[in-house]
C-alpha cells in the first residue's frame, strides 16, 4: 500500500512541476477503477472515460470502455477527476 502511495505522489508532484502546463483538477488516481476523467485538450475537445496509465510524456485513455486513445502531455490542457462510479452493492440474498 506504501509504493502505491508513493507512487500517486510522484505523479502528482510531476505534473505540478511539468513544464506543459495542464490543469489537473480532482485527486487523480490511477489505480482507482471507479474514477471517471474529463480531458480537454488544446483544441477544445473533450472526451469522458478513463486515463489508463500515463507514461513519460504519453497519456493512454480509454474512451467509452472500449476505445483505446493516446494523447501527448502537450496536447492537453486540462485533466479531471469527472466522477467516480459508485461501488457495486452487495445482495442481500
Amino acid at each position: 500500500m506504501q509504493s502505491k502511495n508513493f507512487l500517486l505522489s510522484v505523479l502528482c508532484c510531476l505534473f505540478s512541476v511539468s513544464g506543459y502546463g495542464q490543469e489537473i483538477l480532482g485527486k487523480l488516481n490511477l489505480e482507482d477503477s471507479t474514477q471517471i476523467h474529463r480531458i480537454t485538450t488544446n483544441r477544445g475537445d473533450q472526451f469522458v472515460g478513463q486515463i489508463t496509465s500515463i507514461r513519460d510524456t504519453e497519456v493512454s485513455f480509454m474512451f467509452d470502455k472500449r476505445i483505446p486513445l493516446q494523447f501527448q502531455l502537450s496536447e492537453l490542457k486540462k485533466i479531471e477527476v469527472y466522477y467516480r462510479t459508485p461501488m457495486p452493492v452487495a445482495d442481500p440474498a
